[in-house]
């Protein structure tokens, strides 16, 4: 391998995820249907000038099968000028773009929205400015907003506005996200209206929060900007054993301002509806997913305004373990209300898989199983009302990779399970919208959907995989044909993607291991373990353009092998591998890494044994320290980021929801209870802005070390947040130095240039939530 280091750092940096992500093209598209016959997205151009991809809005029509492209790069630029006259040749800006009709492209920036005469090719400049968040009604008429803690609604015809709530207070606030949200002050400097608007605009939802009981935290702000003195920044926390927020959900009848409520009864972090616990099930029909502290018992709630009549329609219950309505925590419950059928699909894991199941909406009762198997139900995403068959992804139904989705539809009876796409990688398809939690473009048409036509005949899906790229469609569900809009080239080399035993010698475990693009032959190199332990998410990347890719590239460009693995108490598995480690942190996580890092050495004679390393983000911070301390004949060297050493001070949800009733107070949460096992070199790193897992946590951490006589290494970043590692170049060049050292046994360039620009930032941020969205 080549020892030039700045070659090699500058090879790193073009693959860093800030960088890298906004050049790609045609990873993931976003759009949504304006009729059966036509589909709205936003295409992707390369700009010559930055070399970086501009979203291009375009249509594809169904029957005529061909792509139009609604601009051109010159009216595109036109455009940009028209908001920032004096903007540099070598500058592009984030445009946004909805196509609200009558031959008029809306087109936002900076808050401010024009629309594009498609007919004329002129620009009408008269502005729709947005001085603060806004949730728009899907007629147009109305908007909400929050002003201090109560709910505004503007008339956007008359411009008249009036308050919907009048005694919102501090920590008792109307539609806003509640302090005990994982990022509090971010949401502070801009609120944002948590709310659902009925689809004939008549009914509003929203929550009033109750945190008034809550333990006071904060942090400080030491370097503001300008030279100003350090800010205490203070929020409410629940921790283990602390009380909970309580809920109310609200009801407001937009003409008459009249409301009715719900609750209040226990939440926890986040806000029920941006968790889509809470949505409309009908016009004039809510339905309210509820759990208890530990969730071991979910109620499905049947809210009719009409008649403000409520009823509990499903309860399950568990004994041990924790109950969820999809394998990822935080996405979409897969519950489906169909009142006009007066039935209810519920999505439970009771025969050891994450299957489906039809209730009857009135009396609760069970009318039959809808799909089975071991296999996984992983999202609900459409139904053909008129065949009464539900539009599903499933996991894989094969041993290769449970993981990877598929595209299926079922009858609600459980009869004529038919695969409509299959992949060798990935199948993804974006969720419906029906859950969405608010509006906030001001042109975008009502109630349009990102995956299904509206007559449930065609459906949007991307096949995609780290090896093979991707490629997104629209397909026709009945003949299978399918028409693709949008392709990307996977990047090269393509990772290694394995199978490996799990530390228990049965359990069969995913991975990708990306390996140096120089490795010479007979030369051996370290090998790094991203570790992400979930238990509520997935880390091994099944689809190209990832944010995990990208930094596993990067760092495999200095000269190390990168790998990634799912293991065991991870999700998109049988409940039975989910629930493997219920009770506890990073077991059996951590065993199972140190197995795989085992079969890979024994596999591949390049990977060096002697120099592994061990790097993570948040829960994977926390990871990587404890493996350090408990496996240090494993762990050489870690990178420690943002994490939560002592998750009994971190938000209850999370030992709550995973660890359970019985295991709270176990010494076993606090890395500082385990510091005496450290032998390999440790970096630490916090921003001081981090809102999520407090810099406390890692500030706690480093006091035990140094009371242990433990050496290490602490990188603070001022103003920096959770994601620090990734979002901060300079934090990633202290990173990739402090891995150089110690895994490689190099010298790292001084102080070497990595600088992200503002527009790298914003395509980043761009191609990020287009990734987050499936």
């Amino acid at each position: 391998m080549s020892e030039n280091w700045d070659i090699r750092y500058a090879r790193a940096a073009e693959y860093s995820p800030v960088r890298f992500l906004g050049k790609l093209s045609g990873a993931h598209i976003e759009g949504y249907w304006l009729d059966d016959k036509t589909y709205f997205f936003l295409d992707q151009a390369p700009d010559p000038t930055t070399g970086t991809m501009l979203e291009m809005p375009a249509t594809f029509d169904v029957g005529k099968k061909c792509i139009q492209r609604l601009l051109t790069l010159d009216e595109r630029l036109a455009i940009e000028r028209s908001f920032v006259p004096d903007a540099g040749d070598n500058e592009r800006l984030p445009l946004l773009f909805d196509y609200p009709g009558a031959d008029r492209l809306a087109v936002g920036y900076n808050g401010h929205w024009r629309q594009f005469d498609l007919l004329t090719r002129t620009l009408v400049t008269e502005d729709w400015v947005e001085e603060c968040a806004l949730s728009y009604a899907p007629d147009g008429r109305h908007a909400t907003y929050v002003d201090g803690f109560d709910l505004w609604l503007l008339d956007r015809q008359t411009g008249v506005r009036r308050p919907l709530t009048r005694n919102g207070e501090r920590w008792f606030a109307y539609g806003r996200t509640p302090e005990n949200d994982t990022s509090p002050i971010a949401n502070r400097a801009r609120p944002r209206p948590v709310v659902i608007w009925s689809s004939d605009s008549e009914w509003l939802l929203t929550h009033q929060i109750d945190e008034r009981n809550l333990p006071d935290s904060g942090l400080v702000q030491h370097a503001p900007a300008g030279g100003k003195p350090a800010i205490v920044h203070t929020f409410k926390l629940s921790a283990v054993g602390d009380p909970l927020p309580l809920g109310t959900i609200v009801a407001i009848h937009v003409s008459s301002g009249r409301q009715l409520r719900y609750g209040p009864y226990e939440i926890q972090a986040f806000s029920p509806i941006d968790m889509r616990t809470v949505w409309f099930s009908g016009t004039a029909r809510v339905a309210i997913v509820k759990a208890d502290r530990f969730s071991r018992r979910l109620e499905l709630v049947d809210w009719d305004l009409s008649r403000d009549n409520t009823h509990v329609v499903i309860s399950e219950t568990v004994e041990s373990g924790h109950l969820q309505l999809h394998p990822i925590f935080g996405l979409p419950p897969n519950v489906l209300v169909i009142p006009e059928r007066n039935e209810v699909v519920w999505w439970s894991e009771r025969s050891g898989w994450g299957h489906l199941y039809l209730y009857d909406l009135s009396g609760g009762g069970l009318k039959n199983a809808i799909t089975a198997g071991d296999w996984l139900v992983r999202d609900i995403i459409g139904i053909d009302r008129d065949a009464g068959r539900i539009l599903f992804a499933s996991g894989s139904m094969d041993d290769i990779d449970p993981g990877r989705r598929r595209l299926c539809s079922i009858g609600l009876d459980g009869s004529q399970l038919k695969i409509h796409v299959a992949h060798d990688g990935d199948v993804v398809t974006r969720l419906p919208a029906a859950m969405s939690t608010q509006q906030s473009r001001p042109f975008r048409p009502a109630n349009t959907q990102p995956a299904t036509s509206p007559s449930c005949r065609h459906v949007v899906v991307r096949r995609t995989s780290i090896q093979g790229g991707a490629s997104t469609d629209v397909v026709e569900l009945a003949s299978g044909t399918a028409c693709s809009i949008a392709r990307a080239e996977a990047w090269q080399p393509a990772p290694i993607l394995f199978q490996a035993l799990a530390a228990d010698g049965s359990t069969k475990l995913n991975g990708a291991l990306f390996l140096p693009p120089d490795l010479e032959p007979g030369r051996t190199c370290p090998l790094l373990d991203i570790i992400y332990p979930g238990p509520q998410t997935s880390v091994l990347p099944r689809g190209f353009g990832t944010r995990s890719e990208a930094q596993a590239r990067s760092l495999a460009a200095l000269g190390i092998a990168v790998f990634l693995l799912d293991t065991r108490h991870m999700p998109l598995r049988s409940r039975a591998i989910h629930q493997d480690g219920y009770g506890h942190q990073f077991e059996p996580q951590l065993s199972d890494h140190v197995a795989v890092i085992e079969h890979l050495c024994q596999e591949h004679v390049y990977l060096d044994r002697t120099r592994v390393g061990i790097m993570g983000v948040s829960g994977g911070g926390a990871a990587t320290a404890f493996a350090l301390f408990k496996y240090p004949d494993v762990f050489k060297a870690g990178v420690s980021a943002s994490g939560n050493h002592d998750s009994r001070l971190y938000r209850s949800t999370w030992l709550d929801t995973f660890v359970g009733p019985t295991n709270l107070k176990s010494e076993e949460h606090s890395n500082s209870s385990h510091v005496a096992g450290l032998k390999g070199a440790l970096l630490l790193v916090t921003g001081d802005m981090d809102d999520n897992v407090l810099p406390s946590q890692t500030m706690a951490l480093a006091s035990a070390l140094i009371d242990a006589n433990k050496d290490f290494e602490l990188l603070v970043a001022p103003n920096e947040g959770h994601l620090a590692l990734i979002t901060s170049a300079y934090v990633q060049r202290r990173t990739w130095d402090f891995l150089v050292r110690s895994l490689i046994g190099g010298v790292p360039p001084h102080e070497f240039s990595l600088n992200f620009n503002s527009r790298e930032k914003a395509s980043y941020a761009r191609a990020l939530a287009r990734e987050q969205a499936t």
